[in-house]
């Protein structure tokens, strides 16, 4: 009977531990849409209401009519499509070689594209911005993709590549028999199979590109090219923030990417379990 009931305590104190969790993550969520949407009046009031008194749309009117808000997001998907584009470009073929053609050096590669995400980003701005200095690139999106791209190029290959391993090979082998080609195997047999891989990767990298800051605002200074991290950063100065208009633009600037994960969530959980499990 005792254990029983201490079953049901853990039960009640996991819930417990969980709920609080939930509150944790959702009330940011709640304290940007209650900023967003009450009069400047209440929004600034001291002491804050946890609770609407009133609604109101002013705020997000303004940051839309007054500011570059549409352009910086316009930008931020730019960049983000770039980096899904040149991230399958090269993950795709590379992820195919590594798990495919097995050679002594292998392991060695798989160690490398692990370490190479444990970087810190920080330690590459210097020598990336030199770079495109060197090239003319700097103040240009393209700088962004390519720097984003180097982030985002092992996780995305590391993934395909558990996809990859996971494709019986007994496919290929007969399609080896039936006078495939190499490339042939590729495209018309690995390929199709993995496109919940690529889809996964796609929306992975995506998310990274688009909430990427610290390159954005080393590399580009014109504000016509700024990208929504950026745009919304510059909201907050040394003496006076706008907050208001800070949770209202973070608003406007999430509302995509909210909608990319409701619709293919399913493509990111199964792209992590799957590609992680070799």
């Amino acid at each position: 009977m005792s254990g029983k009931r201490n079953v049901h305590y853990r039960k009640i104190g996991i819930y417990f531990i969980l709920f609080f969790m939930a509150i944790a993550i959702v009330f940011p969520i709640y304290w940007m849409l209650l900023t967003t949407f009450q009069p400047t009046s209440q929004a600034t009031a001291y002491p804050p209401s946890l609770f609407f008194k009133s609604f109101s749309l002013d705020k997000v009117i303004e940051v839309l009519l007054d500011t570059s808000v549409i352009k910086w997001i316009f930008n931020s998907f730019i960049v983000a499509l770039g980096v899904v584009v040149v991230n399958l470009l090269i993950s795709v073929p590379a992820a195919y070689s590594i798990a495919r053609y097995k050679i002594k050096c292998n392991t060695i590669l798989l160690f490398v594209v692990l370490v190479t995400q444990m970087i810190p980003p920080a330690i590459m701005v210097v020598p990336l911005f030199e770079i495109f200095a060197s090239v003319g690139l700097n103040n240009n999106l393209l700088s962004l993709i390519l720097a984003d791209s180097i982030l985002t190029l092992p996780i995305g290959t590391w993934i395909l590549i558990g996809f990859f391993e996971n494709i019986p090979t007994e496919i290929e082998e007969a399609a080896i028999m039936d006078g495939a080609s190499k490339m042939m195997l590729f495209y018309r047999i690995s390929l199709p199979l993995t496109y919940p891989a690529m889809v996964t990767v796609a929306i992975l990298t995506f998310f990274d590109a688009w909430n990427e800051y610290m390159y954005a605002y080393t590399f580009i200074s014109d504000q016509s090219k700024w990208v929504g991290t950026v745009g919304v950063a510059s909201f907050m100065g040394q003496f006076l923030t706008d907050w208001q208009a800070v949770m209202a633009s973070s608003l406007i600037f999430s509302i995509l990417p909210m909608l990319i994960y409701i619709f293919l969530r399913k493509y990111i959980v199964r792209g992590v379990s799957e590609g992680f499990a070799k």
